[in-house]
C-alpha cells in the first residue's frame, strides 16, 4: 500500500512540477515583458476573482464535499449527474452576473486603483471570469478520476493553462501593455478549454462517460446523499477559503500601497506555492479519496495509517523546502525573475516578502492532511468555524501590520494565520490522536518500513508473561502485523468478541483444557481463523494432541522469533486455499460449487462472489457499498439492486436447496453470513 501511495503522490508531484515549471516560464516572460507596474497589477486583479472562486468553490469546496458523499452513496450515477447539472447552471448564471455588473465589481476589487485603471480592468474581469465555467467542469471530472485513483490527467492538465498564457505572451510581445493583458485574458479561456478537452478523453478511457449517461437516464435519487452534500458544501467553502481569501485580501489591501506591491506579493506567493503544491497538495490529492473510502466503510485504522504516512512525508519535505527557500530567497528571485523590466531593486524589494511567506509553509501544508480527515468524516461545519476564526485573525493582523511593514506586513499576517489555522485544526482533530502521530515508532510503521504483508492483518497474542507477550507483539509489528495483547484466556475471548482476527497465538501454560476451549470458541466465531499454540512441553504426544484439537501449528519454547514469524506467514498463507470450510458447509472457489453434507449445488458469477465474500467474514455486517467495491470492477457503473439480485439467487440456489439459512439481512446496514450460528 505504501508504494502505491507514493506512486500516486509522485504522479501528482511530477505533474504539478511540470505545470509549475511552465508557470515560472510564464511568470518570467510576464516579468520580462510587463515588469512590475500598473498593467501587471490590472491583470492580476482581473484574474484574481475567477482564480479565487476556482480554488475555494470549484476545486476546494466542491471536491472536499463531493468525494465523501460520492463514496458513501449507492446511487453514484444519478448523484454525479444531478450534482453536475445543478452546479454548472449556478456557475453559468454567476458568470453572466459578473459580466453585467463588472464595473461595480471592479470598484470593489480595485478600490485603490485610479479611475483610468478601473476602466481598463472592468472588461478584463468579465472575460477572465468565464474561465470558472471551464474549470468547474474540469474539477468535476477530476473528482471522478480521483475516485478511480487516476491523477495524471489533472496534475499534468494544469500546465495547459500556462502553455496557453506563454503563447499569448509570445504573440503579444512588442505590443502596447493594454493589448498584452487582453491577449493574456483570452489565453486564460483557451487554457480552460484545453484542460476540459484533456479530461474529456480521460473519462472516455475510464468509461466515466457511461456513468454520466446512466445518471442522466436514471430516475433513482438518493435524497439523503444530496441533502448531506448540500449541508457540507457551504461550510466547505469557508473551510477551504482561509489561505485563498487571505491572498485575495492581500491583493486588495496592496492597491493602497506603492505601484508594484501587488506584483511583489504575486511573485512571492508563486514561489511559496511551488513546494506547497508539489508536496502538500499532491499528497492531499492522493490520500483524500482513500481516506473517504476507508472512513465511509468504517475502516478507521486504515484511514489513520494513511494520515500518519502523509504527515511525516510532508513534515520532512516542507521543512527542507522552508530552510532552503528562506536562506536562498534572493538567489531564487534573481534566477527566476531578474531580467528585462524586472530590476535588481525589484529583487531586493521582493526577497523579505518571500522569506516571510515561507514561515507559513509548514502549517499551511500540514493542515491540509488534517482538514481532509475532518472533511472525510463530514465535519465541514467545524472546519468552517476554524477557517472563520483564522480569517478574522488574518484581517486583524493585516490591518495592524500593513502600516509599519507594507507588503511584508501582509505576508507576515498570512504566515501567522497559517499557524493559527494549524493549531485550531489539530485541536479539532484531537491532541491525543496528534500525539500518536508524533510517536516515531508508529510513524515508521505507518510509512511502511515494515513489510507490507501485515497491512490488512490483525493478530491476537494470549500470553500471561507480560515481557514475553510484549516481545512477541513487537516482533510481529516489526514485520508489519498489527497485534493486540491479552494476558488471560478470558481477555482473549473478549478481544474476539469486539474485533476481527486473522490469527491467534496462545500459550499452552494456561492449561490444555483452557486452550481447547479457546480454540473451539474462536473457530465457532471465525471459522477461518488460524491458531498457533506455543508451549514449554517438548513431547510429541502433546503436539499431536493440540493439532488434533484444531490448532493450526505448535511451536516449542524457548521461542525463535524468526521461526515464529515464518510460521505465522505460512499459517496465514495457508488460509488462502481454494476452499472455505465452515462446519458441514464447503465452498469450492475454483469450481463455483457449494457442498453441504451429501448435497451439492452450483452458484455462478457475481452471486457466488458475493456468497464467498460474506463467508470470509462470518457474523460481520457487510454493507452494499462494501460488497460493490470488493466485487465489481466498476462499482459506480452498477446500481445497488444487483446486490439484492445476488442475495436472492443465494437464497434460491443455496438456502432453499440445503434447507439452511446462510445470509441474514440487517435492515439499513447490509448483510451478514450467519451459518451455522443462526
Amino acid at each position: 500500500m505504501i508504494f502505491q501511495l507514493i506512486r500516486y503522490i509522485f504522479t501528482n508531484s511530477f505533474g504539478i512540477l511540470t505545470s509549475r515549471i511552465l508557470g515560472f516560464v510564464r511568470d518570467l516572460l510576464m516579468a520580462t515583458i510587463l515588469g512590475a507596474n500598473i498593467y501587471s497589477d490590472i491583470f492580476f486583479v482581473a484574474f484574481k476573482l475567477p482564480n479565487l472562486f476556482r480554488r475555494i468553490f470549484a476545486e476546494g469546496a466542491f471536491t472536499q464535499s463531493f468525494l465523501p458523499t460520492y463514496s458513501s452513496t449507492l446511487f453514484k450515477p444519478s448523484f454525479a449527474f444531478r450534482t453536475l447539472k445543478k452546479f454548472f447552471i449556478i456557475i453559468l448564471i454567476l458568470s453572466v452576473i459578473v459580466t453585467i455588473f463588472s464595473p461595480f465589481i471592479t470598484e470593489i476589487l480595485a478600490f485603490g486603483f485610479s479611475e483610468e485603471a478601473k476602466q481598463i480592468a472592468s472588461p478584463l474581469i468579465a472575460i477572465n471570469f468565464y474561465y470558472l465555467d471551464f474549470i468547474f467542469l474540469v474539477t468535476f471530472l477530476a473528482s471522478l478520476l480521483q475516485y478511480k485513483n487516476h491523477f495524471a490527467t489533472t496534475s499534468f492538465g494544469t500546465g495547459l493553462l500556462n502553455i496557453s498564457l506563454i503563447i499569448s505572451l509570445l504573440l503579444s510581445n512588442g505590443k502596447p501593455p493594454i493589448t498584452i493583458i487582453y491577449y493574456m485574458s483570452f489565453g486564460v479561456l483557451v487554457g480552460g478549454f484545453l484542460q476540459l478537452v484533456a479530461h474529456y478523453f480521460a473519462i472516455k478511457k475510464f468509461k466515466i462517460d457511461k456513468l454520466l449517461i446512466i445518471g442522466c437516464k436514471s430516475k433513482k435519487i438518493d435524497k439523503k446523499a444530496e441533502k448531506r452534500f448540500n449541508k457540507d458544501f457551504i461550510p466547505s467553502v469557508f473551510g477551504n477559503s482561509t489561505a485563498h481569501i487571505s491572498a485575495f485580501l492581500d491583493t486588495w489591501l496592496a492597491t493602497f500601497l506603492i505601484a508594484g506591491s501587488i506584483s511583489y506579493l504575486y511573485y512571492a506567493n508563486r514561489v511559496f506555492q511551488l513546494p506547497l503544491a508539489l508536496f502538500a497538495i499532491a499528497t492531499n490529492v492522493a490520500i483524500f479519496p482513500k481516506l473517504s473510502k476507508h472512513l465511509n466503510n468504517n475502516q478507521e485504522e486504515e484511514a489513520f495509517k494513511i494520515m500518519k504516512k502523509g504527515f511525516l512525508f510532508l513534515l520532512f519535505l516542507l521543512g527542507i523546502a522552508t530552510i532552503i527557500g528562506f536562506c536562498g530567497a534572493e538567489f531564487i528571485i534573481q534566477l527566476l525573475f531578474e531580467r528585462g523590466a524586472f530590476t535588481h531593486q525589484d529583487t531586493l524589494n521582493l526577497t523579505p516578502i518571500l522569506q516571510i511567506y515561507l514561515l507559513g509553509l509548514l502549517p499551511f501544508g500540514l493542515v491540509k492532511i488534517f482538514s481532509s480527515y475532518l472533511f472525510s468524516i463530514h465535519k465541514h461545519l467545524e472546519v468552517a468555524k476554524i477557517s472563520a476564526i483564522s480569517l478574522g485573525g488574518n484581517i486583524a493582523l493585516s490591518l495592524i501590520l500593513i502600516y509599519p511593514l507594507g507588503a511584508s506586513g501582509l505576508a507576515l499576517a498570512s504566515s501567522l494565520t497559517g499557524w493559527i489555522l494549524f493549531i485550531l485544526t489539530i485541536k479539532e482533530f484531537g491532541w491525543n490522536n496528534f500525539k500518536k502521530i508524533l510517536n516515531f515508532d508508529i510513524i515508521f510503521f505507518a510509512l511502511g518500513f515494515a513489510q507490507n504483508k501485515g497491512d490488512y492483518v490483525r493478530l491476537l497474542v494470549i500470553e500471561k508473561d507480560e515481557t514475553l507477550n510484549h516481545l512477541i507483539t513487537k516482533s510481529l509489528e516489526e514485520v508489519g502485523y498489527k497485534s493486540d495483547e491479552a494476558y488471560t484466556v478470558r481477555d482473549g475471548k473478549y478481544f474476539l468478541d469486539v474485533r476481527n482476527y486473522n490469527l491467534a497465538i496462545i500459550d499452552a501454560d494456561f492449561g490444555l483444557s483452557e486452550v481447547f476451549k479457546f480454540i473451539d470458541y474462536a473457530k465457532d466465531i471465525y471459522p477461518l481463523i488460524k491458531i498457533i499454540v506455543i508451549s514449554n512441553d517438548e513431547s510429541v504426544e502433546t503436539e499431536i494432541k493440540v493439532l488434533k484439537m484444531g490448532a493450526d501449528d505448535y511451536i516449542k519454547k524457548p521461542l525463535n522469533f524468526d521461526l515464529l514469524i515464518t510460521r505465522v506467514n505460512v499459517a496465514l498463507r495457508s488460509g488462502k486455499e481454494s476452499q472455505i470450510k465452515i462446519k458441514d458447509l464447503i465452498i469450492i472457489k475454483d469450481e463455483e460449487k457449494i457442498i453441504y453434507k451429501d448435497k451439492e449445488t452450483h452458484l455462478k458469477g457475481k452471486a457466488f462472489e458475493v456468497f464467498t465474500h460474506l463467508a470470509r467474514y462470518p457474523n460481520q455486517v457487510i454493507s452494499k457499498e462494501q460488497l460493490l467495491d470488493a466485487i465489481w470492477e466498476e462499482p459506480e457503473l452498477v446500481t445497488p439492486n444487483v446486490i439484492e439480485v445476488a442475495i436472492n439467487q443465494i437464497r434460491q440456489k443455496v438456502d432453499k436447496v440445503f434447507k439452511i439459512d446462510t445470509i441474514k439481512t440487517i435492515r439499513r446496514r447490509g448483510y451478514k453470513f450467519c451459518y451455522p450460528k443462526e
